[in-house]
């Protein structure tokens, strides 16, 4: 079973909850706090593009017939975070600092905005943060980054079931949110991330890699980017079904 839940604020559908009474495998594909399954996917997209950073002895059209053993390997990047400090960054801060890549942050200055305590303990204990540039400033973020990413404020509830064997995927990934259920606060977080939109100048400006490219978990509204920033997005979004199947069980 996976199970990807809106707000764990909401008994008693917590995963740790669930996973202690459930007979069968639980499996966290997203929970407020966290989401694994993107930066998987994020992951998967990177290495099939790996050629856009750096050389790669394994072409992209190899690549995408699946004529290799392994995913080309990625040079360490700089990899930039724009936007409100939810599930998808969270992960990012205990992953991608591992596999050797730098992140730099930039969150309004609120406290609101900033890492849960879980989160930002768990990133200390891992050594990540020596890897992490976090401020208020998005230009100063983008600052080098080979690639920009950023979260939705505001989104709609998209569900689907799949069955599979006896186990069930439910996806709730996006319930009606501004950063997972604090709909009232809407107006005053659009004042607060003003400023906050990737665009092309923003990232030329803050002297972004000259090639960067973005992504975004979807999805995605036209405050967060401007519709002419070049994209990974759908490549990414295409690959975030695979790490959540390849977690189900095989009987």
């Amino acid at each position: 079973m996976i199970f990807a839940h809106p707000h764990s604020d909401v008994p008693p559908f917590c995963i740790k909850e669930l996973a202690k009474y459930s007979p069968v495998p639980v499996l966290n594909a997203l929970s407020s706090l966290w989401h694994p399954t993107q930066v998987l996917a994020d992951l998967l997209t990177l290495h099939e593009h790996a050629h856009l950073f750096g050389p790669s002895k394994v072409s992209p059209e190899q690549t995408a017939k699946g004529r290799t053993e392994t995913l080309p390997k990625l040079p360490s990047l700089t990899i930039a975070y724009v936007g409100d400090s939810a599930n998808v960054l969270h992960d990012m801060l205990v992953t991608y600092p591992r596999l050797g890549h730098s992140l730099r942050i930039a969150t309004p200055p609120k406290p609101t905005y900033q890492a849960p305590a879980a989160v930002w303990d768990r990133v200390k204990e891992l050594k990540c943060d020596e890897k992490i540039w976090w401020g208020s400033d998005p230009r100063e973020a983008v600052k080098g980054a080979n690639v920009v990413i950023t979260d939705t404020w505001c989104a709609l509830s998209r569900p689907f079931i799949l069955v599979k064997n006896r186990y069930l995927v439910l996806d709730v990934a996006h319930f009606i949110r501004v950063s997972m259920g604090q709909e009232a606060e809407y107006e005053q977080r659009v004042r607060d991330f003003a400023g906050y939109q990737v665009t092309e100048a923003l990232c030329r400006e803050g002297g972004a890699h000259p090639k960067w490219k973005f992504m975004h978990c979807l999805p995605r509204k036209k405050h967060e980017v401007d519709d002419e920033v070049r994209v990974f997005v759908y490549h990414s979004r295409f690959f975030a079904i695979w790490p959540s199947l390849s977690r189900v069980p095989r009987s």
